[in-house]
C-alpha cells in the first residue's frame, strides 16, 4: 500500500489491527480514503469520504 493513492474500506471494523494499520498508513501517505458502510462510524478525520451505502451499491455505481 506504500504507493496507493486511494484506499477504500468496505464493511470492516476499525478495531481490527490490520485495518487500523492500513488506515494509519493511508493517512501518513496522504492517500484519499473512502469508507463504504450503510451506517459508518465517523473516524474523526477530515479527509475521509463516507459512502452511506452497501458495498454492492458502491461497486454497482462504479461499474457502469
Amino acid at each position: 500500500m506504500h504507493d496507493a493513492r486511494r484506499v477504500v474500506f468496505m464493511g470492516t471494523s476499525f478495531r481490527v489491527n490490520i485495518t487500523s494499520i492500513a488506515l494509519c498508513t493511508a493517512l501518513t501517505n496522504e492517500a484519499a480514503i473512502e469508507v463504504v458502510d450503510p451506517q459508518p462510524i465517523d473516524l474523526g478525520y477530515e479527509r475521509i469520504e463516507y459512502h452511506r451505502i452497501t458495498t454492492a451499491d458502491y461497486v454497482s455505481d462504479r461499474s457502469g
